[in-house]
């Protein structure tokens, strides 16, 4: 049902198979390898920066050009797999809901994002990336918090542990000023973060929640404020460190902002 209720197509191109015998290559075109879904992924993950509409995919298809393995009819023949890289509440009756729009000054962003990520060659903005994913599509609230505050320390911590929180409200807080955007004033950033950090702190050290044997309970929105929280940072964070690269190395941030302060002009939104 809810590959049946998608609305739109990723299309990626120039795809190739390396295969020895043709037996192989229903095997091929039957599963999806992890550089497919990065690729995937990126796109997704641009769109999710842009946006930060709950969205995803539910399988993959390829469609080959001038060759066939077999026809049905005359349909177009296309192969490929099942996935279930979306929200969890698209189970539950998501296809006969009003989806998400995303306006043309949105799709902009995205592509700009996109080709940033696509040129980008730091290990730790993909890494972010992925966990931005995780962030707005895992089930639990405390996991999605995770990985949105290690996306946060991939991009904006070191390897001196002091006092991390504090440095990523600094390093947040910093860009934000550099940003200028009125929607991300700088104190509000920095209060975000030590939110964020003080619900990753009761989430690693609270007990476990006792396993119940009922067969429903109420749906449980605890930590779900700072699941926002931690989403928006880390999209929000990912769009100035795309737009300006030179801050990708947090040091920078330190020397270039909060210390001598670059003359920059800010970057347009």
């Amino acid at each position: 049902m809810v590959v049946g209720a998608a609305t739109h197509a990723f299309v990626s191109n120039g795809w190739t198979l390396d295969v020895n015998s043709f037996d192989e290559v229903h095997g091929s075109l039957g599963q999806v390898s992890s550089n497919v879904l990065d690729a995937i992924d990126s796109f997704f993950g641009a769109l999710r920066v842009a946006t930060g509409i709950s969205t995803g995919y539910a399988q993959v298809l390829w469609a080959p050009r001038g060759w066939a393995l077999d026809y049905y009819c005359n349909l177009t023949p296309v192969y490929g797999a099942t996935l279930r890289r979306y929200p969890n509440e698209f189970d539950n009756y998501g296809w006969v809901k009003q989806g998400a729009t995303v306006t043309a000054e949105e799709l902009g962003a995205a592509r700009h994002i996109y080709e940033a990520l696509l040129n980008s060659e730091s290990e730790a903005i993909r890494l972010a990336f992925n966990r931005l994913n995780g962030c707005l599509t895992r089930d639990d609230a405390a996991d999605a918090i995770l990985d949105g505050t290690i996306g946060l320390e991939v991009l904006l911590g070191d390897d001196q542990n002091q006092s991390l929180s504090y440095k990523l409200r600094l390093r947040a807080a910093a860009l934000a000023m550099h940003r200028a955007d009125p929607a991300y004033p700088p104190s509000e950033i920095a209060m975000k973060v030590k939110r964020l950090y003080e619900a990753r702190s009761a989430i690693m050290h609270e007990q476990r929640k006792k396993r119940s044997k009922k067969a429903a309970e109420p749906a449980d929105d605890l930590n779900s404020r700072e699941r926002l929280i931690a989403s928006d940072l880390l999209r929000f964070v990912l769009k100035v460190l795309l737009h300006t690269p030179q801050y990708q190395d947090p040091i920078k941030i330190d020397e270039g902002l909060l210390l001598r302060g670059d003359d920059i002009e800010p970057e347009p939104r």
